[in-house]
């Protein structure tokens, strides 16, 4: 769930002074979103590309593990381009897009919530393939497949899509009186925004949050009992090791993926749940960081590719070393 305490003021149908005008913004807003936003947008989408380019190079394509990055490096595209973008308008420009016109108003809001949702379940798709690759492998061979897969991506972003899409019929543009007696437009729910905001935080945050979580754990306790094992009872050749390397690299990469999007969105909802408690300053500063992390989640894998495989980077090569070629 995006905190969106800069966005609206509203309640009753009343407008709070504050945000009748949009030059009430802090005057560091601009500075912090320009400097620290600006790179996440522009380098996490040239990244997601490049992951997407890899991912469906060569024999990577008809891996399982493929599908669900490629799936997720597309959903992360439109989060940086859409909801990242608008944010930045907003908050660097002073450009509120979505009051600008009914349409704009329901497509950005509705684009505001649900790629990032999407995002957040296609990584729990992966932690639990990638957990019953370790628990069962024998069962996963035959239900972790690339066609099941891309079924199984299909169905998170149709029902995550109709999940969301009631929320959003009744969305509007509404006319009001500021201050000085000028008259400005205002996209807003007709629902309360505590209703949509609930709902938000168990589909984008508990729910991924908590199964991520259990995935990652069994993970864990199954690897440290294999190498008590083999302790134990000595080194085993069980299959070959080049593949066992693989599937240690692809796991890794799952776990490290999970870990960042916890630490990267778990402190925006517990923000949210504690803000009434907070001072009034501190918290609009607490929100524009963690406004700003949430994205940094979207915008970062790529980086964490590079790092913890070497096929990974080693493919990343070679695609430029053909396109010089050619």
């Amino acid at each position: 769930m995006e905190v969106s305490s800069n966005y609206s003021s509203i309640s009753n149908g009343t407008v709070n002074n504050q945000s009748s005008s949009y030059n009430w913004l802090p005057t560091y807003q601009p500075i912090l979103y320009a400097t620290l936003l600006s790179p996440i947008i522009v380098f996490g989408i040239v990244g997601n590309v490049l992951s997407i380019l890899v991912w469906n190079k060569g024999k990577r394509r008809m891996k399982t593990t493929s599908r669900y990055m490629s799936a997720l490096a597309v959903a992360d595209i439109l989060v940086l381009s859409l909801a990242a973008s608008e944010t930045w308008l907003w908050n660097v420009l002073e450009i509120r897009l979505r009051d600008y016109s009914l349409a704009l108003c329901g497509a950005l809001s509705y684009c505001q919530c649900v790629p990032r949702v999407i995002s957040a379940w296609i990584l729990v798709v992966a932690a639990v393939e990638r957990a019953m690759g370790v628990l069962m492998p024998h069962r996963a061979r035959l239900t972790c497949r690339p066609n099941i897969a891309v079924i199984i991506i299909g169905l998170v972003c149709g029902l995550l899509s109709c999940a969301y899409f009631p929320f959003y019929i009744d969305i509007n543009i509404y006319h009001y009186n500021g201050t000085g007696g000028t008259e400005y437009t205002l996209c807003r729910y007709q629902h309360t925004f505590s209703d949509i905001s609930i709902f938000d935080l168990c589909m984008f945050f508990v729910g991924p949050f908590s199964i991520i979580i259990i995935c990652n754990v069994l993970i864990l306790i199954n690897i440290i009992k294999r190498k008590q094992a083999i302790k134990d009872f000595g080194s085993q050749t069980t299959g070959n090791r080049g593949n066992q390397h693989m599937l240690k690299t692809v796991t890794l990469r799952v776990i490290i993926l999970s870990l960042t999007y916890c630490l990267c969105i778990a402190p925006g909802q517990i923000y949210w749940v504690v803000n009434n408690t907070l001072d009034s300053s501190f918290s609009v500063v607490l929100y524009d960081v963690f406004n700003i992390l949430m994205y940094l989640n979207n915008g970062v894998n790529f980086i964490l590719y590079c790092m913890l495989g070497s096929g990974f980077r080693k493919d990343l090569v070679e695609m430029f070393k053909c396109r010089r070629g050619t």
